[in-house]
């Protein structure tokens, strides 16, 4: 399983219902003639110039992979401190930063530390601020 970096403030907010997705830059840009989304059987996803969206783009370059799957699972990784048999989450000690424990990073977690997974309801392409973005809805699921 595959797992997402998370700060204090986003894991209080998916803990609160608030937030239910997150958005990654599409790595690369796709240049101004490819402005439209299509997928394939295999999950592959495309932005392609042509103006329909279903239509699959096989061999011309224009192929983008999404980094994640519809109903993929994912773990959120955030910082956390272990004693002798509890986990501490940094999102849930509300002392302004102020404590005693040694926190660990969140890209140190393993999945058997994290306490939430999510899993991968839609993913879209939109634009935002200049760039092309993938927006991807989850669910908590644990």
């Amino acid at each position: 399983m595959k797992g997402k970096i998370f700060n204090a403030q986003e894991v209080q907010a998916i803990i609160a219902g608030d937030k239910t997705m997150f958005r990654e830059v599409i790595k690369p840009q796709p240049n101004e003639q490819q402005k439209y989304l299509c997928h394939d059987d295999d999950g592959n996803t495309f932005l392609t110039d042509h103006d329909w969206a279903d239509y699959l783009a096989y061999g011309d370059g224009n192929e983008i992979k999404c980094p994640y799957q519809v109903g993929q699972k994912i773990f959120c990784k955030e910082s956390f401190f272990e004693s002798f048999s509890n986990t501490y989450y940094r999102a849930d000690i509300h002392d302004n930063g102020l404590s005693y424990y040694t926190w660990k990073p969140a890209q140190h977690m393993k999945q058997q530390q994290s306490r939430l997974t999510l899993q991968i309801k839609e993913i879209r392409v939109e634009r935002f601020d200049e760039l092309w973005n993938w927006v991807i809805d989850f669910e908590v699921v644990k």
